[in-house]
């Protein structure tokens, strides 16, 4: 979520997230996904974007 809240608006590439929150080799996208699923749960609905192929994006949040 951190590197999210610093990229607001930026997609980042599923290596991207992969070298910054697990910087061996072995993460995989489906361990990625899950992890994002998980803080999609406490975020309102369309806060994180799946851009296909490439990552995700979290728009601004509206306080």
């Amino acid at each position: 979520m951190d590197l999210l809240a610093h990229h607001i608006d930026r997609t980042l590439s599923y290596e991207e997230i992969e070298d910054a929150i697990w910087p061996y080799e072995g993460m995989s996208q489906d361990a990625i996904r899950s992890l994002v699923r998980g803080v999609r749960k406490k975020l309102p609905d369309d806060a994180i974007e799946n851009v296909s192929g490439v990552g995700y994006r979290l728009h601004p949040l509206e306080v």
